[in-house]
């Protein structure tokens, strides 16, 4: 088991900002498998507690080696409303002696959806804490805007399904921007998940999207891979992206 980690950049798709750290796992027969197929094991298995604290307790450790980055780490519904999470995932970052501001928590955008005390209180404890909270994948399944006004929530990343069909369907293209406004008039940061081309990072930025993320600008790469770009960057101020 290993975390790859997703380049997260600005909206000129030039300076790295973050990374979403991402499962994978080599099937001895089969290619790695994916974050999301992992989770979905893990959490079928009874597993998904123990696998989500091992990726924050590595995430912690990478995120001292990474200055001015922050690193994005998804915590599933089974973590979230699991008993003792948030003093479990203190322990966690106070052991790797990690800034809880260089740690961004991701929760499933259903957590908005039930509107209950419980999980605004695990939120409010969180965001005190100095997490930055961010709802993925937005706008796929439960969610509305108007849910963001219940919670306290930083940013929101928009579904790659949204952004797929920018510049095809006008429908598309009118959600998107719809989001970023809205977002932005609740004070919520907007990030754009699944950007693969040039025309869809300048129209994002036209409508004021702040950060993107994408095969543009780079696949999942590996703790490795991440120290040699960042260090040809951080020194020759270049693009990020293996693909633009």
């Amino acid at each position: 088991m290993t975390l790859h980690f997703l380049p997260q950049v600005d909206i000129t798709g030039e300076q790295i900002v973050g990374f979403e750290a991402q499962l994978r796992w080599q099937h001895p027969q089969h290619r790695y498998l994916s974050s999301s197929q992992l989770l979905r094991v893990a959490e079928e298995s009874g597993l998904s507690i123990a696998l989500g604290e091992w990726m924050l307790t590595q995430s912690c450790r990478v995120a001292q080696q990474w200055p001015d980055r922050f690193i994005a780490v998804s915590i599933t519904p089974v973590q979230f409303y699991s008993p003792d999470f948030v003093e479990r995932a203190t322990a966690i970052l106070q052991a790797q002696q990690c800034d809880p501001s260089r740690i961004e928590l991701g929760i499933n955008e259903s957590v908005l959806f039930n509107q209950d005390a419980y999980s605004l209180g695990i939120l409010l404890a969180l965001r005190a804490s100095g997490h930055t909270i961010t709802v993925e994948n937005f706008g796929v399944r439960y969610a509305s805007i108007r849910h963001l006004n219940h919670f306290p929530v930083d940013k929101i990343k928009i579904d790659p399904s949204f952004i797929q069909h920018m510049g095809q369907d006008d429908n598309a293209a009118a959600i998107v921007e719809s989001v970023i406004r809205l977002g932005h008039a609740m004070g919520v940061s907007v990030t754009a998940r699944g950007v693969d081309s040039e025309e869809k990072r300048a129209a994002l930025e036209q409508v004021g999207c702040n950060e993107l993320q994408g095969p543009l600008f780079s696949k999942a790469l590996s703790e490795a891979s991440v120290a040699t770009l960042l260090s040809a960057a951080d020194s020759a101020s270049s693009p990020v992206g293996s693909g633009r």
